[in-house]
């Protein structure tokens, strides 16, 4: 997700491209989430290591 759109479209994109199955764009991007008021949490471990549970193909 991005701030507006632009870049979480494009990742959207080249991750289906990629296999990934189950991939989604927010309309509206994160300004649209946080004016609805849903809660926005931040990670408080900047060494976060994200885990992929799909497949992916790097050619």
């Amino acid at each position: 997700m991005c701030r507006l759109v632009g870049r979480a479209a494009l990742a959207t994109q080249v991750l289906s491209e990629m296999g990934f199955s189950r991939v989604s764009n927010l309309l509206g991007g994160m300004n649209a989430w946080q004016s609805a008021g849903y809660p926005v949490f931040k990670p408080s471990d900047e060494g976060m290591v994200v885990t992929l549970k799909e497949p992916c193909r790097i050619d």
